[in-house]
């Protein structure tokens, strides 16, 4: 009988389903976002302190001394929204345990939504600090509830599957963002011809905008059980996928880990913290070379972002 099921389930396609393709939509919104105004972000604190009084383009360089001056507040920005996220994904992992999955998912988009319509209107570089604080608290309530209700949703049979997709929604937002950021950007310069600081705005309103449809659709259709209500995931056996498929708990689950598992969680740790710290090195001083060394061209940056990141 389970090799019947194994066989079904194996026919039934995940990357169809609306319920995965929602949790990987809300993936996808939160990294577009991030990854949106990433090429942005350098450009707007100096135009907010006072170093750039033109659209930087083809033909303007920041000047490497303003960059300079202000490199040690870009990486305060970048790390400040890490931090938060990292302080607080614990908390809001646990508190989807109780609450439920959909509450967090919601609420954190709306914060998104909020947070960069309000990035939009900063007057300093502690504005943006504080936001982005903000918006690294809105990422942990999203990011570890929407990869757990993807395991909740798609069993123990297909996790590893239903995981691959919401990394890959992940990056396609994360690496393809700042090629979006910046043709936004280019449009509100040379359509809009806006002044600084208004054009390094635009790009801020726009992943606000693109935010909005996401915790309406989630409210509206994702439709998941608590986990204190249902059994261990069951593996799917239908092209059907969604909370319906969770049946009620009628088992204790013991919460306690052997050492074994215990050792493997903790190897699994430190190779996340090995991979955020080489990120967490490499973003800020890629950003800041290309925009004092070889071009202070957003287009051109986002355009590398985006094609570095997706090899």
């Amino acid at each position: 009988m389970a090799d019947g099921i194994e066989k079904t389930s194996k026919k039934s396609r995940l990357y169809t389903n609306p319920t995965v393709l929602l949790l990987c939509l809300n993936s996808f919104v939160v990294s577009l976002g991030f990854g949106l105004a990433q090429p942005i972000l350098p450009f707007f604190l100096l135009a907010l302190e006072g170093k750039i009084d033109q659209s930087p383009g083809p033909d303007y360089m920041v000047p490497a001394e303003a960059v300079a001056q202000f490199a040690l507040i870009l990486g305060l920005l970048l790390s400040g929204f890490m931090t938060s996220r990292m302080l607080l994904s614990r908390y809001f992992g646990g508190l989807s345990d109780e609450k439920g999955r959909r509450p967090l998912i919601v609420g954190g988009l709306i914060g998104y939504c909020c947070i960069f319509f309000l990035l939009g209107l900063s007057r300093s570089w502690i504005d943006l600090f504080l936001l982005r604080f903000a918006l690294g608290a809105c990422s942990a309530a999203v990011w570890p509830t929407v990869q757990a209700a993807m395991i909740d949703v798609v069993g123990e049979g297909r996790r590893g599957e239903g995981m691959g997709l919401n990394v890959l929604a992940m990056q396609l937002g994360w690496y393809g963002g700042p090629t979006i950021g910046a043709i936004v950007y280019a449009f509100s310069r040379d359509v809009l011809e806006l002044p600084v600081p208004l054009v390094f705005r635009i790009p801020y309103f726009f992943a606000a905008l693109i935010t909005l449809p996401a915790p309406i659709l989630t409210y509206r259709f994702l439709k998941v059980s608590k986990p204190k209500e249902r059994a261990p995931p069951l593996l799917l056996h239908n092209k059907s996928l969604s909370g319906d498929t969770l049946r009620p708990k009628s088992t204790r689950i013991s919460n306690q880990m052997d050492t074994k598992t215990k050792r493997q969680i903790k190897a699994l740790y430190i190779l996340f913290i090995a991979n955020g710290i080489s990120m967490g090195l490499a973003m800020p001083l890629f950003q800041l070379y290309l925009m004092s060394r070889i071009t202070s061209d957003i287009v051109t940056i986002g355009l590398l972002t985006s094609g570095a990141g997706m090899v």
